[in-house]
């Protein structure tokens, strides 16, 4: 399965995201030799039995060679997908786009001298389009003669979210193997012939592509039992799973791996899972079909895995088995010691659990994937047993077309252990690891990848989370082990920022147009600080100096100079708008009293009233340009006249002063002069002082009578 459909591990947080395989001459270790060219890696191993496991990441496409004979596991992802026009085939969320290796596999294979007349076998280990993607294209490019491909059908599955594009990659593939005439095997039976009778409603005429190849070993039983060591007859499971360790992963069902149910699959498509290639001894594994009967959440339940023998060594390719139902406690008896591992299900977590590491014990280990997808537990384990580990992609980045395993007189070799240094990149401590020769290598010293830093204390581990002092200067290592640039937090908490070189800075420092302040121990200040007697505020979150107005953490207000210097201790202008800061700098709101005059500082912004104000009390108040209060009198402002108390509020109502009443607005306070009716009656207020009439008086001709209390009481036309 491709982990890009699945929830990957977290990346580095400043590391590269995928696994830093880069060939290098360290001191101290042997200096690289020059990265062979693909064609010349093909035509390297062009001769007697080899394993080619191509190098990519998070997909499978290996090929198996043995004295000019050719089989496939595998092939790897193509460039189309289904796009939902087709019922049968819909468009699903994590389908995988634009990641095929189809024209790479292709360009391999021929460099090889692949063809139709050498091609023996096509193994599609599950129905996953980064393992069987490109089946159809190689299939109908090569043409081999037979097509290993399990049952499949999206009832298998239980878990809708993983069905992908399973369904369009088999089909095609099986579509694929039937144009071409190639004998299609879906069923395993270590009783059934290696190549079962044809289906001759199915089978194509035009043969003539591999009439003249030689054809795959027929073995009886006894056969089988000499080449395998395995008696295809013997009806009880030598490798009761009860017996085994349940370790690592939890085992939710406990099926015989390679169980097939008393039904009778298809003589056509049945063969054999014992079959030879060249000189090569192969084995088929996990072929069990309890999936059809009882389906699973993911077609890596029943991933096929492919155990190959030869010259005494013995190599298995994994494909993307798992443990969640204990396959890799049940087949790890029955695979046994080995000297190649292709790591299960790309290294990704679920697979390649430590007791199945443990049985298989193996002295190299590849996987298709970055290191940074193999989790600890795996890791942990291939370094207690002293496996010699790799990636696909270093070998890749090395130069490589592929990852080859010889199979010779004296054991098993990888073209890989040409390589100097490789660094890998985990997703768990410690982070950036250096091998040497697929085990780890200790190194002294800085080392430079993929733009940052690294330092190795004599130590295989990079460090990290770590201050280390070289020259006088403190460098931080971080979690990833790369040397911290710029701002980083340290492991006390504290932010601290270094320079271009690693070095730690101290003292005020600009960063990206703003100004901090680092601490003699190089930590990063917020709140106050105080300096040569003035003070500044640093942001408590950013650390930035502030300039112009800042709220402190007691929530009151600061000026603060273009400098970072604080105002402080009395009025001050900022635009049209005067404020007063105390002597503690804290900008003043509410009333302030200054100088025998009284003063209103809006409550929000602070900025000195002039003209009408009303302040927290309700009351209106006028204030002069210069902020002074007015107060005490009669005050007249755009040719209306307002009665101040006192204490400077503006008067409303009725208002008695010097004798006479006045009326004040209840609104606008302004004084109101001619007639006015208030609560039913009607009064007059002089046109030009305001006073209330009361006794008689002459208006506009007429003699009114208004009684003591300004009541107008009667009228007398003169």
């Amino acid at each position: 399965m491709n982990p890009m459909r699945l929830p990957r591990p977290c990346a580095f947080r400043t590391m590269l995201a995928i696994v830093l395989a880069v060939a290098c001459a360290a001191p101290a270790l042997a200096s690289p030799p020059t990265a062979y060219a693909d064609q010349s890696q093909t035509e390297a191993a062009s001769a007697g039995t080899h394993i080619h496991i191509l190098p990519f990441a998070g997909t499978d496409a290996i090929v198996l060679e043995s004295n000019g004979r050719f089989g496939i596991v595998d092939s790897g992802e193509d460039s189309d997908y289904p796009d939902g026009s087709d019922p049968r085939y819909p468009l699903r969320p994590g389908i995988v786009k634009g990641s095929g290796v189809e024209d790479a596999v292709v360009a391999y294979l021929k460099n090889l001298g692949v063809n139709s007349g050498n091609l023996e076998f096509y193994l599609g280990t599950h129905p996953h389009s980064d393992h069987i993607g490109s089946a159809d294209e190689i299939i109908r490019e090569f043409r081999p003669q037979r097509v290993y491909l399990a049952e499949y059908q999206d009832s298998f599955i239980s878990d809708e979210a993983r069905l992908w594009d399973n369904q369009y990659v088999y089909d095609r593939a099986i579509a694929a193997a039937k144009e071409t005439g190639a004998i299609l095997i879906q069923n395993l039976d270590p009783n059934a012939p290696v190549e079962p009778a044809p289906n001759p409603v199915e089978a194509q005429s035009d043969l003539t592509a591999v009439g003249d190849a030689p054809q795959a070993d027929v073995l009886d039983a006894e056969g089988v039992m000499e080449r395998f060591g395995v008696d295809p007859t013997d009806q009880d499971d030598p490798y009761n799973s009860e017996l085994l360790p349940e370790e690592g992963i939890a085992v939710t069902r406990s099926v015989d791996p390679n169980l097939i149910h008393e039904h009778a699959p298809d003589p056509s498509t049945t063969g054999s899972p014992f079959f030879t290639l060249g000189d090569m001894n192969i084995e088929i594994v996990n072929y069990g079909d309890d999936y059809k009967f009882n389906p699973v959440p993911d077609a890596n339940y029943f991933s096929w895995g492919v155990k190959v023998k030869a010259g005494g060594s013995t190599a298995f390719l994994a494909g993307d088995i798992n443990n969640y139902d204990g396959d890799e406690d049940r087949l790890s008896g029955m695979i046994g010691h080995v000297d190649l591992l292709k790591l299960a299900h790309h290294g990704l977590s679920g697979s390649n659990t430590p007791s199945y590491l443990t049985a298989l014990s193996p002295t190299y280990a590849v996987q298709t994937g970055n290191s940074s997808n193999l989790p600890e537990y795996a890791t942990k384990t291939l370094d207690r047993l002293g496996v010699r580990y790799f990636t696909a992609p270093e070998a890749s980045a090395n130069g490589y077309g592929a990852v080859v395993a010889t199979f010779a007189r004296d054991g098993l070799h990888l073209n890989v252990m040409k390589d100097a240094a490789t660094y890998h990149a985990f997703n768990h401590d410690p982070r950036l690891v250096l091998y040497y020769q697929g085990l780890k290598q200790a190194y002294q010293g800085w080392k430079k990848l993929g733009g940052s830093w690294y330092w190795f204390a004599n130590s295989a581990a990079a460090t990290q989370n770590s201050w280390i002092k070289q020259g006088g200067t403190w460098y931080w290592l971080t979690d990833s082990g790369a040397m911290a640039t710029g701002w980083a937090k340290a492991a006390d908490g504290k932010w601290y920022y270094f320079d271009g070189s690693g070095a730690m800075q101290t003292g005020w420092a600009k960063v990206g147009g703003a100004w901090y302040y680092l601490s003699g121990s190089g930590a990063m200040q917020t709140g106050w600080l105080k300096l040569g007697g003035t003070w500044y505020w640093l942001d408590p979150e950013s650390g930035a100096m502030a300039t112009g107005w800042a709220k402190a953490a007691d929530g009151k207000w600061y000026y603060f100079e273009g400098s970072g210097a604080m105002r402080s201790g009395g009025w001050m202008k900022q635009g049209s708008s005067w404020y007063y800061l105390s002597g503690s700098g804290a900008m003043q709101t509410g009333w302030l009293s200054k100088g025998g005059s009284w003063y209103w500082l809006d409550p929000d912004s602070g900025a000195m009233a002039t003209g009408w104000e009303r302040a927290s009390d309700g009351k209106w108040y006028y204030f002069e340009g210069s902020g002074a209060m007015r107060s005490g009198g009669w005050m007249k402002q755009g040719g209306t006249w307002y009665y101040l108390s006192g204490s400077g509020a503006m008067q409303t109502g009725w208002l008695s002063k010097g004798g006479s009443w006045y009326w004040l607005d209840p609104e606008s306070g302004m004084m109101a002069t001619g007639w006015l009716e208030s609560g039913g009656s009607w009064y007059y207020l002089d046109p030009s002082s305001g006073a209330m009439a009361t006794g008689t008086a002459v208006i506009d001709g007429t003699r009114y009578i208004f009684d003591d209390s300004g009541a107008c009481a009667d009228f007398v036309d003169e």
